[in-house]
């Protein structure tokens, strides 16, 4: 979908709120009033015209946005079409919601998203106060009858907490009894379908990974790369490169990412040792052995990012180059 070309006019605002529980995600409706949806109305509103006016690139994991830029993306985009549990973000069962308690379940987010208008149950003021909720989600109708659903993250909704107090000016100053509802002015992301426009890939990484489950993952991940390179690995090589994945959820998704690079069965043994030996000051432990290249622990991450190929040599200057975040240059 070119969301340049849509320029649709949105009613009837509905507001949910979420987080991702111990089987899924957790869905609760918000009652709003008239005046809320209007102000929702003009916040989606606003956000479509700010993709009318940007500019749209391929979803990438590893790209930084300039401001007027977006992500075109469907979810097997950022899921994979892989929905095994060793190697998918977020199992997509298309099941039908269930009700649990106060709030309804979905098994993943993208289901969830597409049944908001089945959840029927609403959140009160006793579920704002106790549930850790993690984001909101404002569902609207397009004049063309489609349904647009517009995420943001958040870290708590409350504007009120202890140890702030605030007050309302009228006639005299006031003291507010109840915590506020925080609405953000953006949103992270928004999904039409299986489409998606994406302004801030992180947040919507966050929503998706269940830290635990591609925790669990990585040996999964490492067995996947060992076995797509043409180039052999020593064992302890492998081994910490399973460390070094258990390290944090960022190291995880590199090794996810890498798990699924369409480049790999290009890594030859000889291409390789080229590309180490070109940045052989900064991974000088690295060193080619009968049984394969062997990578000490301390030069794990810079033998990561060569793999996923972001060290270069500056063509003039010849300084060794690390990319944080990287696209390619053909779209």
């Amino acid at each position: 979908m070119d969301w340049r070309r849509s320029e649709p006019s949105f009613s009837d605002p509905k507001l949910f709120m979420g987080r991702r529980g111990p089987k899924g995600f957790q869905f609760g409706r918000v009652q709003i009033a008239p005046d809320v949806k209007s102000e929702l109305t003009e916040l989606v509103a606003n956000a479509s015209s700010r993709l009318r006016e940007g500019e749209g690139v391929r979803y990438s994991d590893t790209r930084l946005l300039e401001e007027h830029e977006h992500m075109r993306a469907s979810w097997e985009d950022i899921l994979g079409p892989d929905d095994s549990s060793a190697d998918s973000l977020d199992g997509r069962s298309h099941a039908s919601p269930a009700a649990h308690g106060a709030l309804s379940h979905s098994a993943s987010l993208p289901t969830g998203l597409a049944q908001l208008d089945e959840f029927a149950h609403y959140v009160s003021l006793d579920d704002l106060r106790t549930i850790p909720f993690t984001f909101y989600a404002v569902l609207v109708t397009a004049d063309d009858g489609s349904s647009w659903v517009f995420v943001r993250r958040v870290r708590g909704f409350r504007v009120a907490k202890p140890g702030r107090m605030l007050f309302r000016y009228g006639d005299a100053l006031a003291k507010f009894e109840e915590p506020l509802f925080r609405i953000e002015y953006d949103f992270d992301f928004v999904v039409r379908g299986e489409e998606l426009a994406v302004w801030r890939p992180d947040d919507l990484l966050a929503l998706l990974t269940d830290t635990e489950a591609m925790a669990r993952a990585v040996p999964a991940y490492v067995s996947n790369i060992e076995s797509a390179i043409s180039a052999r690995l020593t064992q302890s090589t492998i081994e910490f490169v399973k460390t070094r994945g258990a390290s944090g959820t960022r190291a995880a998704q590199q090794l996810r990412r890498l798990s699924r690079a369409n480049w790999l069965a290009e890594v030859t043994e000889a291409a390789l040792e080229i590309a180490v030996s070109d940045v052989s000051e900064v991974a000088p432990g690295i060193r080619a052995t009968p049984q394969g290249l062997e990578v000490p622990e301390a030069d794990i991450p810079i033998f990561l990012n060569v793999l996923e190929q972001r060290v270069w040599r500056g063509a003039f200057d010849r300084e060794v180059r690390q990319a944080q975040a990287f696209s390619t240059v053909r779209e």
